[in-house]
């Protein structure tokens, strides 16, 4: 099934992670442990996934070798990163878990997508699972940097927002079907098309 938020993140070539998404609720830090039916945690796992509230953006952030063979130091690289994504999801007026912040909470300018989402009655909430995975430049990456690279991930993840924006009709607009009916009328959405009068009887 085709993916297009993670179509849009592969067309990014981030330096200081990778990234990988999924529209579906994965459990990704144990989910080999949920697809092997031999694992001796496997029904454990499956019993957390199954109570687990499916909303929102499940997210995690790992460091391997790849990045350094410190532990602490991959401790940090996974504060940094983690600060920096969870300060680009509120810029764009969204919590850590990728739901709709307090109004009181949002600063955001009339015409942001969040704004014009909420103004036509919809809850904007970012959905699917996300993996972002250390890579050893981040040790050195200035932090705007890291802040550009995390906010790319963000509008990614807002695309299917951005998408619904553009599909739900302005309030007053007219939609004008341009198949005609099988007469010659033209239907108007809005107002019964117009008939001739009765053709007057004869005595």
């Amino acid at each position: 099934m085709k993916n297009p938020i993670q179509s849009i993140l592969a067309k990014h070539r981030f330096r200081t992670f990778n990234c990988m998404y999924f529209d579906t609720y994965k459990t990704l830090a144990y989910q080999n442990v949920a697809n092997d039916t031999q694992h001796p945690l496997y029904g454990v796992q499956k019993r957390i996934q199954a109570g687990r509230d499916r909303s929102g953006l499940w997210w995690m952030i790992t460091a391997g070798n790849n990045s350094t063979k410190t532990k602490v130091v991959r401790s940090w690289l996974r504060r940094r990163l983690k600060t920096a994504f969870i300060e680009e999801l509120k810029k764009r007026g969204f919590d850590r878990d990728g739901k709709l912040l307090d109004v009181k909470k949002r600063n955001l300018s009339p015409g942001d997508l969040v704004e014009d989402l909420v103004k036509i009655g919809k809850t904007p909430e970012l959905k699917g699972s996300l993996k972002l995975h250390v890579l050893a430049p981040l040790i050195t990456a200035k932090g705007e940097e890291v802040k550009t690279e995390a906010g790319k991930v963000v509008d990614a993840l807002c695309s299917k927002l951005r998408a619904e924006l553009a599909s739900t009709s302005q309030p007053g607009q007219v939609q004008k079907p341009t198949k005609r009916s099988h007469g010659t009328e033209r239907m108007h959405w809005g107002r019964l098309p117009e008939r001739p009068p009765p053709a007057a009887m004869c005595t």
